[in-house]
């Protein structure tokens, strides 16, 4: 059982309390007392005292001499020295050779002032004696005197920055020390109405007075070989209206550039030979000196800041680098971990490691700040480069917001994918024309969990066309996919903006269209080759180009794998499965005409996702798709394919030759000649009939429909792509048309400016034959201001 614990009594408290107060005792009396920190001087006066008989009789008012020396440490003397009863006399020394000294509290003694003198030298540091000494009672006489190995320094007045007029200067070893350190001004830009003076001058036979100023000419000299050198030496005094020599007014030379300011503007000359005086010259050699002096610390402490950062700009400079080229091409940065000299710590520091073999700098940086831990800077960790990545995102956002700015009109085009964590993104691309008349189109940002609610994406892209500071209202084209969320015309997300920006055209995204195009031929029957993506159907032609190039091959693995008593059931059976299906005259066909007619989409899908892309282009590669799937309805094209799937397949007839036909049932209405003349399909033309021309009908029917959205775009503007073949009247009714549209963007000389266009691209050998391409020429030819509105 434990034990209970017993309260102290009261008595044994304050046992341990007297015990406590006898330790504080024996270590107060172990410490050292004021009076050794003090030694009487050996030059006092008969009526002073020592400073020890103040501590041991405080009663009877004894003198007071203090002498400090304080040698290898700072000393503070902030306290209040207080000693009571009669004030005696005091004097005080203090000599600091090697420390700063503080003298910035006050010395208080009570009772009544005596007279203080105070001897301070001071060899290696700078003294503050800005604050104030005060004794009370009356006031007593004090004279402070500093002397200095070098040179003699009054500090009896409070230190002032000298002002801008020499004649207020306060001449002393303070005010050249901070004149010699921090340089002065010449006034030149003063007015020199106080330096008018009056002479007398005879003409016509009486007296007349002049008024003569100084000159702005009086501060340069001219040479020999006539380069005028500024004499940087004077200074122009507002209040007596003179010139100063600075040098020699500062090292008392006794010519009159010093006393008073020089002012005898009739005699210009005077100023050339104080300039080459011996005076003037030494006072001027004794100014660089004091200069020198004086800033040679700032000079050695402003040379290692300065070569610290022209060190560290030197790492950033490095990493900067690798940054900009592992973010450019989408390489990750990070690794298992982030030690110098591992093999998994990541492509950021791999790629240092590597430039360090052949850069000695970066070497000799990796060499001594290398897998230095958490609290110590060496710029090689991971929130440098990412503070870099986001320092370059913005700079990159910034200057494409200012290209869309200066370009002025601009189209948007948005999307949203889920990434790898299934977190739905919206990307924000904004398309428009450069300074070289060429279109472009720049990712701005990704937008988390905005929704798929056309007024929550409507919202968005207002808000961050407001953060942009980019104006809605030069909004003229926005492409989406095809969802009803995004190209709805009555609440979808290009309905909601046009109802903002009613000039704001929707585009839709042609490859998305075109790839739509594929999955609806495909859908529309009842058996065919299972598809890998619902939205993607031209990016399966890889799939159809594999399984054709190795049919062979692929038929001879299936056919192991079904007969592998190693595999299971299963596999076994799904291989079967696929063998017969591929054993089959119809899938063999399939594959052939699937080849050919998704190796046509995908190049055209991947055409229609370049940049350099513009409706009219996206409308000729509709016109010719459908003209090509036109080709290959024809029973020509038909027969070439069953040539070729029966050189492919072991089985040459097709499915429904074997099959029973399915009686249908007759109707109570229908006759025997109507029954007796029904035409029954089998083999090829069955085939033909039901499969093959049903795609290709389906295919040019999309095609056609999705077609129509794009030449009402085009309408617009597709008299610019005939200027060569149609007359000047239809281009002026064209012009007008499309004026009456943009009135708040065209004036009405663009009519006008149109023919003049035509007239101008018909003299041409080698006219543009596209929209991208007459604006690029018109940006490199210089003809904006011939034809600002085209």
């Amino acid at each position: 059982m434990a034990l209970k614990r017993v309260k102290a009594s009261g008595a044994c408290n304050r046992k341990e309390a007297k015990k406590k107060k006898e330790k504080l005792n024996e270590v107060i009396k172990k410490t050292n007392k004021i009076n050794t920190m003090f030694k009487q001087r050996e030059e006092h006066s008969e009526n002073h005292g020592s400073l020890d008989n103040v501590d041991h009789n405080i009663n009877e008012p004894p003198s007071v001499e203090a002498v400090v020396t304080s040698e290898e440490h700072d000393i503070n003397y902030s306290e209040v020295l207080e000693i009571p009863g009669e004030p005696p006399s005091v004097e005080a020394v203090v000599t600091s050779e090697e420390h700063d000294i503080n003298y910035s509290e006050v010395l208080e003694i009570p009772g009544e002032p005596p007279s203080v003198e105070a001897v301070v030298t001071s060899e290696e540091h700078d003294i503050n004696y800005s604050e104030v000494l005060e004794i009370p009672g009356e006031p007593p006489s004090v004279e402070a005197v500093v002397t200095s190995e070098e040179h003699d320094i009054n500090y009896s007045e409070v230190l002032e920055i000298p002002g801008s007029d020499p004649a207020e200067w306060k001449i002393n070893s303070c005010t050249i020390d901070y004149i010699c350190k921090n340089g002065f001004s010449q006034n030149l830009d003063s007015s020199f109405s106080q330096s008018k003076r009056i002479y007398q001058s005879v003409r016509r036979g009486s007296f007349r007075n002049i008024n003569r100023y100084v000159n702005k000419s009086f501060f340069e000299t001219v040479l020999v070989n006539g380069k005028k050198c500024p004499r940087k030496y004077l200074v122009y005094s507002q209040s007596k209206g003179s010139v100063f020599c600075v040098p020699c007014y500062l090292f008392n030379n006794t010519s009159a550039f010093s006393k008073n300011g020089f002012s005898d503007w009739k005699r210009p000359k005077s100023i050339d030979k104080h300039e080459n005086s011996l005076s003037h010259k030494t006072c001027v050699v004794k100014m660089k000196n004091r200069s020198s002096e004086l800033n040679n610390v700032n000079e050695v402490l402003t040379f290692q800041l300065e070569t610290e950062k022209i060190y560290w700009k030197n790492v950033l400079t490095r990493v900067c680098a690798v940054v900009k080229s592992l973010s450019s091409r989408g390489l990750p940065f990070r690794g298992d971990n982030e030690n110098i000299g591992s093999l998994h710590n990541g492509n950021f520091l791999m790629c240092l490691e590597m430039i360090a073999e052949f850069d000695p700098f970066l070497a000799n940086h990796l060499a001594n700040y290398g897998n230095p831990g958490k609290g110590y800077t060496s710029y090689l960790s991971h929130s440098t480069y990412e503070q870099f990545i986001k320092l370059m995102a913005t700079k990159v956002q910034n200057q494409i917001v200012e290209e869309v700015i200066n370009a002025q009109y601009f189209s948007i085009v948005i999307d949203s994918t889920p990434d790898i964590a299934h977190v739905d993104q919206l990307s924000f691309i904004l398309r428009y024309v450069n300074n070289k008349g060429l279109p472009v189109e720049r990712f701005l940002c990704f937008l988390e969990n905005v929704g798929h609610k056309s007024q929550c994406m409507a919202d968005t892209v207002f808000s961050i066309l407001k953060k942009y500071n980019i104006d809605i209202a030069y909004l003229r084209g926005q492409s989406y996919d095809n969802a009803k969320n995004m190209s709805g015309i009555y609440s979808g997300l290009q309905a909601r903006i046009k109802e903002v920006s009613p000039l704001a055209d929707f585009v839709p995204c042609s490859a998305h269209s075109l790839n739509l195009v594929g999955s609806c031929a495909a859908s529309c029957l009842k058996s065919t080759l299972k598809n890998l993506s619902e939205t993607r159907w031209s990016a399966r032609e890889d799939a159809c180009k594999a399984i054709n190039q190795n049919w062979d091959s692929v038929k001879q693995s299936l056919c192991d794998i079904s007969e592998n008593i190693n595999e299971k059931s299963i596999t076994q059976n799904e291989a079967r499965g696929l063998l017969r299906l591929m054993n089959r005259f119809e899938v063999t066909f399939m594959s052939l005409f699937w080849g050919d007619l998704l190796q046509r989409f995908n190049v055209v899908s991947k055409h229609l996702q370049s940049v350099n892309i513009d409706v009219c282009k996206v409308c000729d590669q509709y016109e010719a798709l459908i003209k090509y799937v036109v080709n290959l309805r024809s029973d020509e094209m038909f027969q070439h394919y069953e040539v070729l799937a029966m050189k492919k397949c072991s089985d040459n007839c097709y499915e429904t030759i074997y099959k029973r036909k399915k009686k249908r049932t007759k109707h109570h209405d229908e006759t025997a000649s109507i029954i007796k003349n029904e035409i029954n399909l089998t083999g090829s033309l069955e085939f033909k009939v039901n499969t093959y021309l049903v795609i290709c009908d389906s295919i040019i029917k999309e095609l056609t429909s999705r077609k129509l959205a794009y030449d009402n775009v085009i309408t617009k503007y597709s008299f610019f792509l005939r200027l060569t073949k149609i007359k000047p009247s239809e281009v002026r009714v064209s012009a007008e048309h499309l004026y009456s549209m943009y009135t708040k963007d065209l004036d009405v000389t663009f009519i006008n400016e149109c023919v003049h266009f035509q007239s101008y691209i018909q003299s041409m050998k080698n006219s543009p034959s596209t929209i991208i391409d007459m604006s690029s020429m018109l940006k490199i030819e210089g003809l904006e201001d011939i034809y600002p509105y085209m």
